[in-house]
C-alpha cells in the first residue's frame, strides 16, 4: 500500500509538471477545447492522454479545457457546430424548426456536426489558447519561485498526491518564502528556528536551496541561498510534525512542542509565520518577548502577519480562512488580528529594531513580512 501510494503520487507529479511552461500550457489548454468540441462523447479522456504524449504537452491542463463540452454549454456548443456545418457544406443554416429537424436525414446531421466541430473546436481552441497566454505568464513570471517551490515540494511526495499538491501550491502562491532569499535576510550560517512550523514548508524550501548549490544546479545570477545554516521547526501537532520531518530528512530537526512554552535556544534567525494570531494577546507578547532574547546579537526575528488595517483584502482573507476552517471540520475559528502596525510596536517594546517597510508580497490577501532585529 505504501509503495502503490508512491507510485500515485509520481504519476500525479508527471501529470501536473509535464509542459509547464506557459506556452506549452496556454497550447495544452487550446488542444484541450478542441478536443471537448469533438462529438466523441465519452472518449474525450483517452484523447487528451493520447494527445498528451503525442505532443509533450500537459494532460491536466488539456482535460480541463475538455470539459468545455460540459451538460451546461453542451447544447449551444453542439447547434452552433452544426450550424457551421451546414453553412459550409451547403451555405446556408438551418431553420429554427424542429419539424425540419426532424426530417434531417441522421447521416447529414452527423455529416454536419462533424465537420462544423472541427472548425468551432478550431477557432475555440485559438481563442482559448491566446487569452491564457498571459495569464500563464503572469503566474510563473517568477522563475525563481517556480523553480525553487517545484523542487522542494517533491520532497512531500512520499506523503502522498495531496501533500505534495498542498506544499506546492503553498511555496508558488505566497511570495514569504522566495522574499527572504531574494532579499537576503538570512545569514550564511548559524540556527534558524521555525515557531509552528507546521509541514515544515520554509525549512524544506531552504534545505533544497542548499542541496541545489551543492549540486551545482543552481543558476549563477540568481541570489546565492545559505548554505550553511541549521534548521530547527517547532510544532505542537505531533502529525504535522512528522509530516515535515519526514520532507525534511537529514537537513533539519523537528520539535513537537507548544512555542509558547519551549525554551527557544539562541539562534541567528527565528521565524514566526501565521503564529501570532493564533495565541491570546499576551501570550503572543511574551513569545516575542522570549525569542528577542534568544537572538543573538545582530539576529533577525521574521514575523508575518494578517494587516486587521488592510481593508478588503483582509476581508478576503478572512473569508478564505473561514472556508479552509470549514472544509477541515473547524467551526470556531480562532483569530486574533491586528494591524501590522501593532505588531512591529510588538517587536519594538521587546526591544528589537524594525526595518524598512512592511513587506506585502504579491497576492490578494494582506498579509506582510516584519523584519526586525536586535542591536548588536
Amino acid at each position: 500500500m505504501g509503495r502503490g501510494k508512491e507510485l500515485f503520487a509520481e504519476m500525479v507529479f508527471r501529470m501536473r509538471t509535464d509542459g509547464a511552461t506557459p506556452g506549452r500550457q496556454a497550447a495544452a489548454l487550446a488542444v484541450g477545447v478542441f478536443i471537448g468540441c469533438t462529438p466523441l462523447f465519452g472518449l474525450h479522456l483517452g484523447m487528451c492522454l493520447v494527445a498528451a504524449r503525442l505532443f509533450r504537452l500537459n494532460v491536466v491542463t488539456m482535460y480541463i479545457g475538455a470539459q468545455i463540452s460540459h451538460p451546461i454549454i453542451a447544447v449551444p456548443l453542439y447547434f452552433s457546430e452544426l450550424q457551421a456545418g451546414s453553412l459550409l457544406r451547403r451555405g446556408s443554416f438551418y431553420a429554427l424548426s424542429m419539424a425540419e429537424f426532424r426530417a434531417l436525414p441522421w447521416h447529414q446531421f452527423l455529416l454536419d456536426l462533424c465537420l462544423g466541430s472541427l472548425v468551432v473546436g478550431a477557432a475555440l481552441g485559438v481563442a482559448f489558447g491566446f487569452a491564457a497566454l498571459p495569464v500563464f505568464r503572469r503566474t510563473m513570471r517568477d522563475p525563481l519561485r517556480v523553480r525553487v517551490a517545484d523542487a522542494a515540494s517533491r520532497r512531500y511526495l512520499s506523503a502522498g498526491a495531496l501533500a505534495w499538491e498542498g506544499a506546492r501550491s503553498r511555496l508558488k502562491g505566497d511570495a514569504v518564502f522566495t522574499t527572504l532569499l531574494e532579499r537576503r535576510l538570512l545569514p550564511e550560517d548559524g540556527l534558524l528556528v521555525d515557531l509552528g512550523c507546521g509541514r515544515g514548508h520554509l525549512l524544506v524550501l531552504l534545505a533544497e536551496t542548499e542541496a541545489m548549490v551543492r549540486d551545482a544546479v543552481w543558476p549563477p545570477l540568481w541570489p546565492a541561498p545559505p548554505t550553511r545554516l541549521r534548521l530547527l521547526g517547532v510544532e505542537r501537532k505531533p502529525k504535522v510534525a512528522a509530516a515535515a520531518l519526514e520532507a525534511l530528512g537529514e537537513d533539519g530537526e523537528i520539535v513537537v512542542a507548544d512555542a509558547r512554552v519551549w525554551p527557544i535556544p539562541s539562534c541567528r534567525v527565528c521565524a514566526a509565520i501565521d503564529l501570532l494570531r493564533e495565541l491570546r494577546p499576551a501570550e503572543a507578547e511574551a513569545l516575542v518577548a522570549r525569542a528577542a532574547a534568544a537572538l543573538e546579537p545582530g539576529g533577525a526575528l521574521l514575523l508575518r502577519e494578517a494587516d486587521a488595517a488592510g481593508g478588503w483584502r483582509f476581508r478576503l482573507l478572512a473569508a478564505w480562512e473561514r472556508i479552509g476552517s470549514l472544509r477541515r471540520g473547524e467551526w470556531r475559528l480562532r483569530r486574533r488580528p491586528r494591524p501590522i502596525a501593532a505588531w512591529a510596536d510588538v517587536c519594538r517594546a521587546a526591544g528589537l529594531v524594525v526595518e524598512g517597510e512592511p513587506f506585502y508580497g504579491d497576492g490578494p490577501f494582506a498579509r506582510a513580512l516584519i523584519v526586525a532585529r536586535k542591536p548588536r
